[in-house]
C-alpha cells in the first residue's frame, strides 16, 4: 500500500479481525467491551440491547452482559423503559437536559438535573466526587420519573418519621 493512500473499510476491518485473532478470550472480551462502550458514547438518545447485539454481531445475552459490566464501572447507566428493556446512556451526558442544580454537603456533592428522556421527564440525581486529578468525576446516580417525585419524597418523609420514632421509643 502507497503512503498516502488511505485504509478503506474493508482493509480496516480486515486489520481488526487479524489482530482479534491474536488475542487471547479477555483481551476480545475486553476489546469488544471498549467497542461497545464507545458506541454508546456516540448516541444521542440511548441503547438497547438488541441494537448492541445487531451491531456487533453477537447474541443479547453477551451484549447485556458488556452493558452491565460497563454499568457497574459506571462508564454508562441504564433506566427501565419497560419490565423487559433498558436503554443505556453514556455516564455524565445527560440527555436534553434543561434544569440543573448542585447541591454541595461537607462530605459530598451531588448534581440534580431534569432532563427530558424521549418522551419521560426525569430528574437524574448523581453524586460527584472532586479530586485534584480527575476533577469532578460522577460516581453514580439515579434516574426517577417527575411524576413520581413527589410520592418517593413522602417515602422517604414517612421513613425518616418512622426511624425518629424508633430512636425516640429507646
Amino acid at each position: 500500500m502507497k503512503k498516502n493512500q488511505k485504509l478503506t473499510e474493508l482493509d480496516i476491518e480486515t486489520v481488526a479481525t487479524r489482530k482479534q485473532e491474536k488475542m487471547s478470550n479477555q483481551q476480545r472480551s475486553e476489546y469488544l467491551s471498549e467497542k461497545i462502550r464507545d458506541f454508546v458514547h456516540e448516541q444521542n438518545e440511548g441503547i438497547s440491547t438488541t441494537i448492541i447485539a445487531q451491531q456487533f454481531g453477537i447474541h443479547q445475552d453477551i451484549a447485556r452482559k458488556h452493558l452491565e459490566n460497563l454499568s457497574k464501572l459506571r462508564d454508562i447507566y441504564s433506566t427501565n423503559v419497560n419490565r423487559n428493556t433498558k436503554i443505556y446512556f453514556p455516564n455524565g451526558k445527560l440527555i436534553h437536559q434543561y434544569l440543573k442544580i448542585k447541591k454541595e454537603f461537607p462530605d459530598r456533592s451531588f448534581k440534580l438535573s431534569v432532563n427530558q428522556m424521549g418522551t419521560r421527564e426525569v430528574l437524574h440525581i448523581q453524586e460527584i466526587k472532586y479530586s485534584l486529578l480527575t476533577g469532578e468525576k460522577p460516581e453514580g446516580g439515579i434516574l426517577i420519573d417527575v411524576s413520581n417525585v413527589e410520592e418517593l419524597i413522602e417515602e422517604i418523609r414517612r421513613l425518616l418519621w418512622k426511624s425518629e420514632e424508633l430512636k425516640n421509643a429507646k
